[in-house]
């Protein structure tokens, strides 16, 4: 494996283990119980670091696969789309982009602001997070094949099962 695809490929792992580690120790939202901070210490570096191994996953791909031009990513995500979909569709390009600012910008709320982070309204946090977690499923499972893809299966419904019982009884109340 040349050194571009090695990094391509193991930043964008080391994101996605980041995203799962940090979904499965939680986040601070209203209404889960405060004992859980020490955890979510844990949680936001997780957050920030699979924020930055994404960044540094479009920074590689860039670097190395599209030479530092949007229309060759633009074209590259088309092609992709066109063998598993049948149709060229490179406009996928710009969801990766989003799914990178949210992400980032999340991150960066949570260390900038992190009592306005825990209080933020639930229907947006879970807006945020169903974002993230749809691109993630299509990035590690739709689009990829072999081991990535099967660990990914394995994967979702344990962290479904973990986000369900963390936040089903909570009750609105802030967190301090």
């Amino acid at each position: 494996m040349e050194f571009g695809h090695a990094l391509t490929a193991w930043t964008i792992r080391l994101a996605l283990l980041a995203y799962v580690v940090s979904i499965a120790l939680g986040f601070p939202v209203r209404g889960v119980a405060a004992e859980a901070r020490p955890r979510w210490q844990i949680s936001r570096f997780f957050w920030t670091a699979g924020s930055l191994c994404l960044l540094a996953h479009l920074a590689a791909a860039f670097q190395f696969y599209h030479g530092w031009s949007h229309r060759r990513a633009f074209e590259d995500t088309a092609k992709q789309t066109q063998e598993l979909l049948g149709w060229a569709f490179g406009g996928g390009i710009f969801f990766s982009y989003l799914f990178a600012l949210v992400w980032l910008g999340d991150a960066l709320w949570w260390r900038l602001a992190p009592v306005r982070f825990a209080r933020r309204p639930r229907p947006l946090h879970f807006a945020i997070h169903a974002y993230l977690a749809f691109i993630a499923f299509q990035g590690a499972i739709v689009f990829e094949t072999g081991v990535t893809r099967w660990i990914g299966l394995a994967v979702v419904p344990v962290l479904v099962l973990i986000t369900c019982r963390r936040y089903r009884g909570a009750i609105v109340t802030p967190v301090q």
